[in-house]
């Protein structure tokens, strides 16, 4: 597996952890993050990774930390 694999197989699994410990849908968190649930999916499966202004929007609107998301911190801290 190559790291940008490796990169987008750790930020799905960690965002959609994150949505779940929220308790949120993926609809909700997309429309706390001012996304649509179609994107918040595409990076819950792993099939693309944020740009930097839709992480930062994602790190905002589910107060998360941008470091825990990309697998550099393995806690979160949020942004």
């Amino acid at each position: 597996m190559n790291e940008e694999q490796q990169l987008r197989d750790r930020f799905s699994t960690r965002l959609k952890d994150s949505i779940k410990l929220l308790k949120l849908t993926q609809e909700e968190a997309a429309e706390k993050c001012g996304m649509t649930q179609a994107c918040i999916s595409q990076y819950t499966t792993g099939k693309r990774l944020p740009a930097y202004e839709e992480l930062r929007k994602l790190c905002l609107g589910l107060n998360l930390g941008a470091n825990y998301l990309l697998g550099v911190d393995e806690v979160n801290s949020s942004c």
